[in-house]
């Protein structure tokens, strides 16, 4: 972090790159043991989404306002309500739309119960207008678990996806922000995570997948792990770590359907305008979003 010369308090640098990260699944690998083949356990999610939202540190409380005004619009009182009666997730977006359309209220957030159809897509157009306003830099990436688990002596999901984000960001640093710019990645507290880090586990899977790369990244270019928040006390950066995870749902609406979601509830349209691009494509597929193990094909619209 760092500090001014002029005050003893924090701040963060304009030269600092903030990726805000949310995960969609969890990290479950349990089989079916009655299977012929290696198959995951039935209501075992069969992915792992992990998202990044990258924006420039000056614009970190800028946004959050944004996010704040958009609340505001959506419910006028979320200030005197518990921060979590105003929560925006992807999941809650998608089941409100679907609630209203048949003539039901949405159920979450509490704060959102009051909207109808109009206002919620007032909502879902405010949050794609932050999107298109700031111009974040997405990375999304996809651990196919079905696919995963036949595979010998796999790594776990959440430790390749964070291997595959970190060789992203390192790249981005050095081949396009410049090695004077930083990458910082930011994410709910989340203790196993932290252990996993702070033990080594997740770089020993880092430097096992970075030796096949043609191009290796220069990871001394980010920090070893994550800054972790409290989203209690933190109060501008858990405004930011909703847009992850609208993001992370999107993307395994994607996944799951074999195809771009549609409805405005996603708001896919403005997210995947800012997918970062390959560097030898030039497409999102292999770059901003990265399905592992690689695909046949990728969803129809991504």
């Amino acid at each position: 972090m760092l500090r001014s010369p002029h005050s003893d308090s924090p701040r963060w640098g304009v030269d600092v790159w903030l990726f805000y990260v949310d995960e969609y699944g969890n990290d479950v690998m349990q089989v079916d043991q009655t299977a012929a083949s290696p198959t995951l356990k039935q209501g075992v999610p069969e992915w792992f989404i992990l998202a990044a939202v990258g924006i420039p540190a000056h614009s970190r409380s800028t946004l959050a306002e944004q996010l704040r005004v958009t609340k505001a619009r959506a419910c006028p009182d979320w200030e005197q309500r518990p921060w979590k009666d105003t929560e925006i997730k992807g999941r809650d977006l998608r089941q409100g739309m679907e609630r209203l359309e048949r003539g039901a209220p949405p159920l979450r957030p509490s704060g959102f119960r009051t909207l109808n159809k109009k206002s919620m897509r007032w909502l879902c157009r405010d949050l794609g207008w932050a999107f298109r306003k700031y111009r974040p830099i997405i990375y999304v990436i996809a651990i196919d678990k079905r696919a995963l688990v036949t595979r010998e002596n796999a790594f776990q999901p959440v430790a390749i996806a964070y291997t595959f984000l970190q060789q992203r960001l390192a790249l981005l640093v050095e081949q396009i922000l410049g090695p004077s710019e930083g990458a910082v990645i930011v994410a709910d507290e989340q203790t196993g995570h932290e252990s996993s880090f702070r033990k080594g586990m997740f770089h020993h899977v880092r430097d096992a997948l970075s030796r096949q790369l043609t191009t290796k990244p220069n990871f001394e270019l980010l920090l070893d792990k994550p800054v972790w928040v409290n989203a209690h006390l933190s109060v501008v950066d858990r405004e930011l770590l909703q847009l992850p995870d609208i993001v992370a749902y999107s993307s395994a609406a994607a996944c799951m359907s074999g195809s771009a979601p549609v409805g405005i509830h996603y708001v896919w349209e403005p997210t995947s305008a800012c997918m970062a691009l390959n560097w030898r494509t030039h497409k999102v597929p292999g770059g901003g979003f990265t399905i592992y193990p690689k695909p046949e094909a990728y969803p129809k619209g991504v």
